[in-house]
């Protein structure tokens, strides 16, 4: 990746709109009474929809690349003992570790 495009990564705009994406209202994230209303809280669904919970083993481990500001890793963490989330920005898993320690 080139330097440029890891500067967009660690930018205030890109972390605000990854946040707005990962956990913000659906009247906030989408204000229009038509649109993709079923598009939203997808990094959430992303889990609660694919994963097949009932073939989980004991103790599962969970691992989500490309995790962002975490949403998935979070909701994977409802259904296995342990869960890593990795991403190629700092500053994104910076506000991840936040939450996770902090709440969101």
């Amino acid at each position: 990746m080139t330097e440029s495009m890891e500067s967009v990564y660690e930018s205030d705009t890109l972390l605000s709109q990854y946040l707005a994406l990962h956990y913000g209202r659906p009247d906030d994230v989408l204000p229009f009474a038509s649109g993709p209303h079923d598009a939203l809280d997808y990094p959430k669904r992303c889990v609660t929809e694919l994963l097949e919970s009932a073939r989980l083993p004991e103790k599962a481990r969970g691992l989500d690349v490309g995790c962002a500001v975490g949403r998935s890793t979070f909701e994977l963490a409802t259904y296995c003992h342990e869960v890593i989330g990795i991403d190629l920005s700092r500053r994104f898993i910076d506000v991840a570790r936040h939450m996770a320690e902090k709440g969101w």
